[in-house]
């Protein structure tokens, strides 16, 4: 595992582990978290351990790693807590 690095266009590209992109079987999105060129990631509030990140936003209400309620949006994506718990985004 590595850390960020940039792109050609600028924006910041992440590395997390590979086990972790392995437990990620449901992305729908090619991993464009991982530094995309025009993916932005649902800013994290904090995290909630094995339960997942605590979302300030969510952008993408239909993703198969939401688990929401009126008052919660909790994104369950293994690649999203290692970014969030090992990059901070």
């Amino acid at each position: 595992m590595m850390g960020a690095k940039r792109n050609e266009n600028g924006k910041t590209m992440h590395r997390v582990n590979g086990e972790t992109l392995a437990q990620t079987t449901e992305c729908r999105h090619d991993f464009l978290c991982l530094g995309g060129c025009c993916w932005e990631v649902c800013p994290a509030e904090r995290s909630l351990g094995e339960d997942g990140v605590l979302l300030a936003l969510c952008r993408r209400p239909w993703c198969p790693y939401l688990e929401a309620s009126p008052d919660l949006n909790v994104c369950t994506c293994p690649t999203r807590k290692e970014l969030h718990e090992r990059h901070g985004v």
